[in-house]
């Protein structure tokens, strides 16, 4: 369900930008030196447990890769069935850009991204500092967001009825 919303979200998005990196639902990995050091970093990973890094790749404009933040589940009121319910799920859109390549800032880039969402995709909230997005990302890592590049996040909230399996 969730990889669907993620799936139908990435084709709208993808309609509005022709060189796009997209990915879908990433996770932290988190990696050891020494016994008191962590990092952690996004990845894509397969069923077989390999891992692919979604972000700033020159060869694209912009690209994007999500991570689910939280899910509830609701009862349905007014049914008289108590297996009904809702799913509500938050999601956050991970965006790096290129300004000179697509012609935008991260201002621009984001009010497009947020038009595009589909229907039942709402967007609750959105984070234009490069260094805290990168920094919730990128833990025990140090890099420099260029001038000419950007980072933000989309959080946004989707409703779902589940049905009986």
């Amino acid at each position: 369900m969730i990889e669907d919303v993620i799936t139908y979200t990435n084709d709208a998005l993808q309609t509005g930008f022709s060189n796009a990196a997209v990915h879908g639902l990433c996770q932290s990995v988190i990696i050891s030196h020494g016994k008191t050091v962590k990092k952690s970093y996004p990845a894509f990973v397969d069923l077989n447990g390999e891992g692919t890094y979604p972000f700033l790749d020159d060869k694209f404009d912009i690209g994007w890769y999500h991570r689910l933040l939280n899910k509830r589940y609701l009862p349905v009121k007014g049914t008289g069935r108590k297996d009904d319910l809702i799913l509500e799920f938050e999601g956050t859109l991970i965006v790096w850009g290129f300004t000179k390549k697509l012609q935008m800032s991260a201002y621009e880039t984001e009010e497009k991204m947020v038009g595009l969402l589909p229907a039942g995709v709402v967007a609750v909230r959105s984070i234009f500092d490069s260094l805290t997005v990168f920094n919730s990302e990128f833990r025990g890592f140090r890099f420099p967001v260029r001038p000419e590049e950007f980072v933000l996040s989309i959080t946004y909230r989707v409703r779902q009825r589940l049905v009986d399996c």
